[in-house]
């Protein structure tokens, strides 16, 4: 495979590798995602596609907006970058902004959400 870029701490998100699903715009739920929310209870909009279909810069997609939500909005993953679905190189941003200078903590999650689409 070749090597992609799919998130980086600063905002980037790469562009889906399939065409975007209609009304899937979320906004940014910074605000949402604050609460604790069970995983179990958070449901895939019905045109979600499936995880088999879902190439490498969906997955980290998700994954990050999956780390925000399931730490009650108190840490994201994200920085992720790698060869198909072999993803490295992780960063951190926490609200207490205890990971290193990357760690850009509440800006990181703003600037992720700004450009992330569910």
């Amino acid at each position: 495979g070749e090597y992609a870029k799919c998130n980086n701490n600063s905002g980037f998100v790469a562009a889906p590798q399939g065409p975007p699903s209609p009304g899937t715009d979320h906004g940014s739920g910074v605000a949402a995602a604050a609460q604790p929310v069970p995983f179990r209870l958070c449901p895939l909009p019905p045109d979600c596609p499936p995880a088999a279909s879902a190439g490498a810069t969906e997955v980290a997609q998700a994954f990050t907006h999956f780390t925000h939500a399931h730490s009650a909005g108190q840490l994201m993953v994200c920085d992720i970058q790698g060869v198909g679905l072999r993803l490295t190189d992780p960063q951190l941003h926490s609200r207490a902004q205890g990971y290193g200078a990357a760690d850009l903590g509440p800006e990181g999650f703003e600037r992720f959400f700004n450009t992330h689409r569910c």
